[in-house]
């Protein structure tokens, strides 16, 4: 009974050295010295693997010198630490069963009694705990029980431990997302900003190399491709200057698969090993163990791709990783074809071209593509500025604003919320917060819009009614506090637009009251929360002049559900 009593605190003691682990290379000291008292082994050593599919490594080890753990980790493949990791069985060897060259590949030659426990974690052995011992019979049954429940507590601590990780991860990818999204939004060319980008994405995806290919073709009609840019990692050979990458000829070289993928929107991922001998190669020669690259399309064409290569570890990129990354390269496709049409309204002002009917046009592309760059984003958010814009030219109309006012109030509803592209997913999708820090960031989305709008040259106040749009004639809005009638009509419609629109929405998807008591709230707001001619406009559309959404509406959009659609309008009202 005592010697019960002494096993259950030694499990208590165990239970909490795992719980207060902080990451994976804390499991193994704490489990080590917990198990100490519990288990009368000489040898004890932890083998888990870093993530789902990786290879297992020793985390820690009680009575093995660090220099043999490479070799015991390069023999886990086979023998009696295979039948742990590879089939999850329990392996118990009682004296005189097994070689001593078997003994020695798990870096124990003297042996004399084994335990091996897989430890599990969602049906997946994910390591193992290895326990020997130079006595004969070194455990019973209710060793073999408690080491059988210890592995079970580290299968636990390890699945918590890696959802705690990806978690962190998968936050600071979105987080460099959104960063990269601004740094291409807010440069006049998305060349002076892709270094940066390239050094922030290759860091947060852990990469040897991160580097953007540009396919073209030669007077021959020659598919080629060549690197134009390149970040590599401290200890890595930079590939930039390579000849065999510029010009290179991808179907002659043995790339067709890779074409046929890329040309397709579909990703080129895995090990470099399990690749066409084709491939292997070019790829080798550059020391790529492990490789993602996604396609890089500008209007709907295939223009090149951004691939990742990773030199230390033969690595499986995750889902979410190559998600994350395929919107990185899509949102450099849309900053590329924003500086296209860009330089295309350039030219023609340096030519002073005038002409209204191709400056309309232009336009129309910088619009197009910005909204390219909000749907890649956050495609939910693009389709409830279309909507807005849609209420809001109605209610301008209704108003009596002349066509310039009316085009106006209709491009800044459309952009109203551009500058959401540099708020993290979670603080644009929950609206705006009740905690005050939260509340203080997510209303940096008004003049960050205003910045990104400022600089082009709209034949519109666009740039300062998005400014105001959040401004109430009661002076109690943001950013500046305004009070009526300093701020703008254009501003004060698009103010009801977005209200009614985000309350339609939720009506829309059951969420909500009725579009009666939206209206009334609306009311009960006028000349206080909202410009009262703007209300009584808004309201009459409804209830007099039938007015519905035509543009479709969405829900929500979580980060993994972001895809690239082209939903511009195509031509100015009016």
């Amino acid at each position: 009974m005592s010697r019960t009593r002494d096993k259950i605190e030694d499990l208590e003691a165990i239970a909490r050295a795992l719980v207060e682990a902080r990451d994976i290379s804390s499991l193994g000291p704490s489990l080590c010295r917990a198990l100490e008292p519990l288990l009368p082994f000489e040898v004890c050593y932890l083998m888990l693997r870093e993530h789902w599919g990786g290879r297992p490594r020793i985390v820690h080890a009680r009575g093995i010198e660090p220099g043999l753990w490479p070799a015991i980790e390069q023999s886990s493949h086979q023998g009696l630490l295979a039948q742990a990791l590879e089939e999850g069985n329990t392996v118990v060897v009682p004296p005189g069963e097994t070689t001593p060259a078997s003994l020695a590949t798990m870096g124990t030659p003297n042996a004399r009694s084994l335990l091996v426990q897989p430890t599990v974690a969602d049906g997946e052995v994910v390591g193992l705990i290895a326990l020997a011992s130079r006595r004969e019979a070194a455990c019973d049954e209710l060793d073999l029980s408690l080491s059988s429940f210890v592995a079970k507590l580290v299968g636990m601590a390890w699945t918590r431990l890696r959802q705690e990780a990806e978690l962190r991860r998968r936050n600071a990818i979105l987080s460099t997302l959104t960063q990269v999204t601004d740094r291409l939004l807010g440069q006049h060319t998305w060349e002076s900003a892709l270094d940066e980008v390239l050094v922030r994405l290759g860091e947060v995806s852990d990469a040897s190399r991160a580097y953007v290919f540009e396919v073209h073709r030669d007077k021959a009609k020659t598919l080629l491709c060549s690197q134009r840019f390149e970040w590599v990692a401290a200890g890595v050979e930079a590939q930039i200057h390579n000849p065999d990458l510029q010009n290179m000829p991808m179907l002659t070289v043995g790339f067709s698969r890779w074409v046929r993928l890329l040309s397709h929107s579909r990703p080129v991922v895995g090990l470099v090993r399990e690749f066409p001998r084709s491939e292997q190669e070019l790829l080798a020669a550059q020391g790529i163990l492990s490789i993602l690259v996604v396609p890089i399309e500008v209007g709907g064409r295939w223009w090149g791709f951004l691939g990742f290569d990773d030199c230390s570890r033969a690595i499986e990129w995750s889902r979410m990783e190559i998600e994350t990354l395929q919107t990185a390269a899509r949102t450099l496709g849309a900053a590329i074809r924003a500086a296209q049409v860009r330089r295309r309204l350039e030219r023609a002002q340096r030519r002073s071209y005038d002409n209204a009917v191709k400056l309309h046009r232009a336009l129309e592309g910088t619009v197009g593509a910005l909204l390219t760059i909000m749907e890649t984003r956050d495609q939910r958010l693009a389709n409830h500025q279309q909507r807005t814009a849609e209420l809001a030219l109605a209610v301008a109309q209704l108003m009596g604003l002349d066509k310039d006012r009316q085009q106006a109030t209709w491009l800044a509803a459309l952009l109203h919320d551009l500058g959401k592209l540099s708020l993290p997913f979670w603080l644009v999708a929950q609206g705006e917060p009740e905690e005050q820090s939260a509340r203080r960031q997510f209303r940096t989305h008004v003049r960050l819009g205003q910045q990104v709008l400022a600089p082009l040259d709209l034949p519109w106040p666009v740039a300062e009614i998005v400014g105001q749009h959040h401004e109430r004639p009661d002076g109690r809005g943001y950013p500046l506090g305004s009070c009526a009638p300093s701020i703008s009509t254009e501003a004060s419609i698009i103010r009801v637009a977005d209200y009614v629109e985000a309350r339609a929405t939720r009506l829309e998807f059951g969420d909500g009251d009725s579009l009666d008591r939206v209206l009334a709230r609306l009311e009960q707001g006028a000349g206080t929360r909202f410009d009262a001619d703007a209300v009584e406009a808004c309201a009459a559309l409804f209830r007099d002049n039938g007015f519905f959404f035509t543009t479709p509406a969405k829900p929500l959009a979580e980060p993994h559900d972001l895809v690239i659609s082209s939903t511009a309008p195509s031509s100015l009202p009016g």
